[in-house]
């Protein structure tokens, strides 16, 4: 494959498997279904703690 060469769909998904990226199901053997999830680090969960206090006075202990 050359720079200015598009990719094949083969080739594109082969890479993606490399990146250990692959769809959760399969359905009817034609659709790929994907997820991303999405996790809060220590940071964001510091952040909502200091929200839910401002919102209304409430501790969260964690």
């Amino acid at each position: 494959m050359t720079a200015s060469s598009p990719r094949t769909s083969d080739e594109w998904r082969s890479g993606r498997l490399a990146q250990c990226l692959r769809p959760y199901a399969n359905g009817a053997g034609g659709v790929d279904f994907w997820r991303l999830e999405l996790t809060l680090n220590e940071l964001g969960k510091a952040f909502l703690v200091v929200d839910r206090f401002e919102m209304d006075g409430r501790r969260l202990l964690t």
